[in-house]
Parts: structure tokens; sequence; C-alpha cells
């Protein structure tokens, strides 16, 4: 009788300890985060870091690592993959490939976009990384370069794994990325429906169809994670970027998602016509401070913030003693993507932090690199008629110091504004809201 007691304890105790080591599950269902996609301002968010299940978004990493072998010439849009015998099990959704078929990189991306093919996802990880285990891999450490702190990614198309996670901060993240890094290739996720040897398939993103400014990104669903969607419009210059994981029904997902955008467009719409009310005072206040900082250039110097003019034409010599040679240093796509990252990351305090938005141009390992970058870029943007305050920001990237280039004084257009102008002078740049 005590041994049938131990036979029957024994399976409900493995069973407990096998829970604790098949790593965390989903916390809870519904997530969602709206941002502003300029600035990387959060506009809304409700269980932003929570981790769920991502379901088939997580073909837009699928889609971020063949967009980015595109771009190195690993592959070419019309190239054929042979799809294998591994492909042709995948669950639906998926095209029906059978083995041996062969399918172009131009038919797989709408295939992933539009159809949500998991056959087609299968085959692009096999064609990539050799197998879908390595490229699991390599999609979880792109997205920690990225800044996707919160996912871990188990295969290329987002059927139920346990340990498959992510959260609505992370795919806005993923989102923004797209849309950054690849312009030239996002327009593939505005398609509506595409063609495949005589068959016609509708893209399940219905906000392409009914909301005014909409051209992408993903959906996704499982039973699991319920109903999912990364979305992205743009109006009157302005782009909106909105996830949402586990909604009820995608009826209600689709309705969900337009409501947070809505809500997006009419904030950014308000914080508009602020500024444009209290552009003057913002202005003149930008051009008190950097009067100040030029009497006291020697106390600026020793915190390693600078006003403009003091370097324009030479470096100081205690400049020079203290910090070293200029050495230019480029900045890495690593250091990049943690700051992108960081841009939708709750806002933290910091001690004699600018009140006024700001551009970055760079990230250093040298603060002489960085204050050169900045200074330069300053200089480039003069004939805009501003005066801009060089600010260097000190962090962390990797245990490592990093000196990120910034240039204060602005308001959210004058921003927006220096950034486009410096992006055609080839700089890196992308504005800061004070709140970040």
């Amino acid at each position: 009788m005590l041994i049938a007691k131990i036979f029957i304890r024994f399976p409900i105790v493995f069973i407990f300890m096998l829970s604790l080591l098949t790593g965390q599950r989903a916390e809870a269902r519904y997530a969602a985060i709206v941002i502003d996609a300029d600035s990387g301002d959060v506009l809304h968010s409700v269980n932003a870091n929570t981790r769920n299940y991502p379901a088939s978004l997580t073909k837009m990493m699928t889609l971020y690592l063949l967009f980015e072998a595109l771009d190195h010439g690993h592959v070419g849009l019309h190239q054929h993959m042979t799809v294998s015998q591994n492909a042709t099990q995948a669950r639906p959704s998926k095209l029906g490939l059978r083995r041996g078929e062969r399918i172009t990189i131009q038919d797989a991306i709408e295939a992933l976009i539009a159809k949500s093919a998991n056959d087609v996802a299968v085959v692009v990880a096999e064609e990539l990384s050799g197998s879908v285990q390595a490229f699991a891999k390599a999609m979880t450490k792109r997205a920690r370069k990225l800044g996707m702190r919160h996912t871990t990614f188990r295969n290329p198309h987002g059927l139920p794994n346990r340990g498959h996670l992510s959260s609505a901060r992370d795919m806005a993240v993923l989102s923004r990325f797209l849309i950054k890094d690849f312009p030239h290739y996002y327009n593939y996720f505005a398609t509506k429906k595409f063609k495949f040897r005589g068959r016609d398939y509708k893209n399940h993103n219905k906000l392409l169809e009914f909301y005014t400014g909409a051209d992408g990104i993903k959906t996704g669903y499982t039973k699991a994670a319920g109903y999912n969607l990364a979305a992205s419009a743009e109006r009157n210059g302005n782009r909106v970027i909105a996830i949402v994981f586990g909604g009820k029904t995608a009826k209600f997902r689709d309705l969900h998602v337009r409501k947070l955008l809505d809500k997006g467009f009419a904030k950014l719409s308000i914080e508009e016509e602020g500024s444009r009310d209290d552009y003057k005072a913002k202005d003149n206040a930008a051009k008190t401070l950097l009067v100040e900082k030029q009497e006291s250039k020697k106390d600026a110097l020793s915190k390693s913030k600078t006003s403009l003019s003091p370097f324009r034409n030479s470096w100081p010599e205690e400049f020079v003693k203290k910090f070293g040679p200029i050495q230019t240093s480029t900045p890495t796509r690593e250091n990049r993507a943690t700051d992108f990252a960081k841009m939708i990351a709750p806002a933290r305090a910091s001690i004699g932090k600018p009140r006024t938005w700001m551009i970055q141009i760079g990230a250093y390992v040298q603060i002489a690199a960085a204050v050169k970058q900045a200074i330069h870029a300053a200089e480039k943007l003069s004939a805009l008629g501003n005066d801009y305050e060089v600010t260097i920001m000190t962090g962390k990237n990797n245990a490592r110091s990093v000196y990120r280039a910034r240039l204060s004084g602005l308001n959210k257009k004058g921003a927006i504004e220096a950034c486009r102008q410096l992006k055609k002078h080839k700089f890196d740049c992308f504005p800061m809201s004070p709140q970040m």
C-alpha cells in the first residue's frame, strides 16, 4: 500500500519539477504599446514588458534577417530556394509546398507577409542558416543586439513553443528597426494580396483596407497567443506604431488597434499644437542657455559638456591634455541598436539632462571623437539658423564606456528636420524627446 502511494505521488512531483525546468512561460495575454515612430515617444502602454507568445509576429524577425541577407548580397530577390521535407511538415497557415519544389526569395517575402506561410518560414530559415535551430539562435542573437531584452525565439514562424516569447515593447522595437533599416523593403508590408502559381492570397492585415494611412506590418494568431497585431500608419508627416498581444477575436484586435492608432495620432496632434505655441519661449530659453554655457566654458569642459562656439575653429589645449588627440570613431551597429531600443524604453531621470528636444549623431568609445562629430553636425546645420548646444552623454555598453554625441536646444519639429538634413550628409541621426 505504501508503495502504491509513492507511485501515485511521484508523477505529480515530477511534473511540478519539470514545469520549473522548462523555462519561463507567458505571464499574461493582453498587452499593448503605441509609439511615435519618429521620436520613439511612448504614447500608450499596458503590460508592454510582459512576456507573451508572439505567434506570427515572429516572422518580422525572419524577414529582418532575410532583408539583411539581401542587403549584404548573400541572396537575391530572384534566387530560388528548395523546399525540404521538414518544411512540408509545418502546420498551417502555409502554401502547401511539396518537397523538392522551389520558391523565389521575392515570393517568399510576400508569402510570409500576406499568407503568413509557416512552410515558407522554414524554407527561409534553412536557406539562411542550414537548420531551423541555427536560425532561431541567429534570430535571438539579433534580437539582443537590437535591444529586445524580453524576446527568445525557438522557430522562424511562431508556432507554439513554451520558450518562444516576446513582449509588446520588443515588437515595437523590431517594427521600428524594420521601418528605419529597410525602407527599400518596407513597402512589401503594404501588400494586400499576392499571386502564387495561379492562386490569389489576401493579406490577413485588414487595417490596410479600412484604416487611412496604414501601410503594414504583421498579424499573428495561435490559440495560446490570441490575436496579435503589429501595425503602422502615417498621417500628416507623423508615423505611429501600435502593437497588441492577446486579442479575443480578429475583429476585436483590428478595431482595438484602430482605436490605439487614433489615440496616438490625436496625442501627436495636441503636442504639435503646443509646440507651435511655445516654440519662441523654448527657442529663447535655449539661446540664453547657450550664452551661459559660453561664459563658463571651463566648467563645461570639466563636465564633458560644452557649447558650440569655443570649439568651432580650434581645440583648447586643456581639452587635448585631458582627453588626448582626436581620433574619429564610426558608431557601431550595436551601439546604434542599443540607442534606438532605449528610445522606447521607460523614461529614467537623469541629473542635468537637457529639458529640450535633442538629436543624437552617434555613440563613440572616445569622448573627443564624440565632441568632434557633434560639432561637425552643428556646423552642417548652421544654415537652418538655430543655435545648438553640444551635449555629450556618458553611458555603458557591454561594460564599456560609451559617449553619445547629441545636440540640444530644439523643439520636436526642429529635431526631426535636423535629422533629415544630417542624413543627407550621411550622418547617423535620430531625434530624442525631453522625456527620453
